[in-house]
């Protein structure tokens, strides 16, 4: 079975970045991987990554794919009391933590943060998860955790890109000493810096100085197609492309090889980070797998794929 396995985003400069993997298939998927390679991507060239597994039945009927990649393009810390501003590459916007302002007692507290997504990015690009965490910074308790997401809006006219904005709390589960409890506004308007305000209720004192990180994960590219087809599939902004191969029918059970060819613009810079999660199906919809695929900074140049 050839199919396909990830993708991966690169940087100006000539170093690999490291790829990690999961299997994220359940007991209903028909296919385990156990190993992939390589264990870093090339950059700036076309990249062939093999995934390969075992197949515990025979398929004798079409294969669909769908593939779904998020790129981190911002990864923002400081001291929460000053706040932090952070570029995002290509002109793409900014993120910028406007800090709290100490003591912080327990109580509403307000979680202030400016985003700009420029008006430069397609609607493919505009599907975004921005989070907001913060740390005791001596103890290093969570005190919260907030997501903030935005998806094109209905409401958006040709010369006026508009942002449908919700929230979650991703804290109260790792046991966060705030729980967010709201979000305003609902909207944002595409192209100009927008004030956004979290409301955290803090269930106790924090007496000490606070560190906070704050990324935004885009959607970078959503694909599916005919599995025994094969397709490719571009990214927006000329960044590159990646090519499912196609899976020849009928597929043995046993022993599966799954490939993807890769190809990569170098215009996206250093310390970017993606995740690709990829999922494969039969006509009749059984599970066959579903594979997690993530780069995480860059290695030395000197390592080999």
């Amino acid at each position: 079975m050839r199919s396909f396995l990830a993708t991966t985003l690169v940087s100006l400069t000539a170093a690999d970045l490291a790829l990690t993997w999961n299997d994220c298939g359940d007991e209903t998927y028909h296919a385990k991987i156990s190993k992939v390679t390589p264990d870093s991507l090339k950059e700036g060239s076309e990249v062939t990554i093999s995934g390969f597994g075992d197949l515990d039945q025979d398929i004798d009927e079409g294969v669909s794919f769908t593939m779904a990649m998020e790129g981190q393009f911002t990864d923002c810390k400081g001291v929460a009391s000053q706040g932090a501003k952070c570029n995002f590459p290509l002109d793409m916007g900014s993120i910028e933590f406007l800090g709290l302002a100490p003591p912080y007692l327990a109580g509403e507290v307000p979680i202030a943060v400016d985003i700009k997504i420029s008006t430069a990015l397609p609607a493919t690009l505009l599907e975004t998860t921005t989070q907001v965490i913060a740390h005791g910074a001596k103890s290093g308790d969570l005190i919260f955790c907030m997501n903030v997401y935005t998806k094109k809006s209905a409401d958006s006219k040709i010369g006026k890109g508009v942002l449908d904005v919700d929230w979650s709390d991703c804290g109260q589960e790792q046991g966060a000493k705030s729980i967010i409890t709201g979000l305003t506004p609902a909207q944002l308007t595409q192209g100009s810096v927008q004030h956004l305000v979290g409301t955290g209720l803090l269930v106790e004192d924090v007496e000490e100085e606070l560190n906070f990180e704050s990324s935004m994960r885009i959607a970078f590219l959503e694909c599916d197609g005919d599995g025994v087809k094969g397709k490719k599939c571009s990214f927006p902004l000329d960044l590159g492309s990646v090519e499912f191969k196609g899976i020849p029918t009928p597929i043995k059970k046993g022993p599966q090889q799954i490939d993807v060819d890769l190809k990569m613009s170098k215009l996206i810079p250093d310390g970017t980070k993606s995740t690709t999660h990829v999922v494969a199906k039969s006509a009749s919809g059984l599970n066959l797998f579903c594979l997690n695929v993530n780069t995480d900074g860059k290695q030395e140049a000197d390592l080999t794929v």
